[in-house]
């Protein structure tokens, strides 16, 4: 027997969930980055929010139940918007606006991180 197998990684399997006007292909690691500013938020609300109820669950189960739901939520509502609203963004390529891009990802990361660590009681986390 003479089986060979081949396979491919396709590394832009994010791009159906980008909107884009132009042909041109999105980078990677700009989709990249708009999903992880999809998903601290949304992974942090839901675990404040799920506590009283998700978090009663086995562990195994609350991972599986959570990470259906963020995903729904990152694939049809928050990355499609954040597409809507980095769309200069994911198709200019020049150094200013991909430098402004970084930084509002990395800023907004910083507000949430902040917001978490500060305010966890507003959101019924004690």
């Amino acid at each position: 027997m003479h089986y060979r197998y081949r396979g491919t990684l396709e590394s832009n399997s994010f791009d159906q969930w980008i909107r884009m006007t132009r042909p041109e292909k999105v980078p990677v690691w700009k989709v990249s980055l708009l999903v992880w500013l999809a998903l601290y938020p949304s992974v942090m609300l839901l675990t404040y929010l799920g506590s009283s109820s998700l978090g009663q669950l086995p562990l195994p189960v609350n991972m599986l139940i959570s990470n259906f739901i963020t995903v729904l939520l990152t694939g049809y509502f928050f990355v499609p918007w954040l597409s809507r609203l980095y769309e200069n963004w994911l198709q200019k390529s020049s150094l200013r606006i991909t430098c402004y891009g970084i930084i509002s990802v990395l800023l907004m990361q910083f507000i949430f991180l902040v917001l978490f660590s500060i305010f966890p009681g507003m959101l019924g986390m004690s």
